[in-house]
């Protein structure tokens, strides 16, 4: 039993993401404190999204190399063009899922319309991403609204702020 748990991929990974864990925790003891914990799931959401909308490409017998262009522009454009408040967030969320539709539409023209190979059009499209952020900002820079920063990055399940660390009460 114990075997075939250990050949599950999901079980495997967890495994392996909580020994990790423990010598993170053993190097670094603050690394146990909820606001370690909190930091690292702000940090880990995005790269899970990330990979799970690339899962979905891999279960169709896809291959995706566009997604890492992708994440640049929207980032950029996240961060060159800052839209505040609750309305702003929603309109920048609707710009990046319109970045990623547009990327997504392209590469499906690419690859199922005029028949290239997948590998060679999202490469294309990833150079052509990250091209273009480049363009808008040539430098690390920028800021993220600070709406989206606050309220959306400083919660941990809706009960505890970072900055203020009063989460047991």
């Amino acid at each position: 039993m114990l075997k075939s748990l250990l050949t599950e991929g999901a079980v495997l990974i967890v495994l392996i993401y909580v020994i990790l864990y423990a010598i993170n925790v053993w190097q670094q003891p603050r690394a146990w404190s909820l606001g370690a914990f909190g930091n690292l799931v702000n940090n880990s959401v995005p790269l899970a999204l990330a990979a799970a909308g690339q899962t979905l490409v891999v279960l169709s017998r896809g291959f995706d190399l566009s997604l890492a262009g992708v994440v640049s522009l929207t980032n950029v454009v996240m961060a060159v063009y800052p839209l505040q408040g609750p309305a702003g967030a929603l309109a920048s969320l609707g710009i990046c899922l319109g970045i990623g539709a547009v990327v997504g539409a392209v590469n499906g023209w690419l690859v199922a319309g005029l028949r290239l190979q997948a590998i060679a059009a999202t490469l294309a499209t990833m150079i052509i991403c990250q091209g273009i952020a480049l363009v808008i900002l040539d430098a690390p820079g920028g800021q993220v609204a600070n709406w989206v920063s606050y309220e959306l990055t400083d919660r941990l399940w809706g009960w505890c702020r970072f900055p203020g660390w009063s989460c047991w009460r």
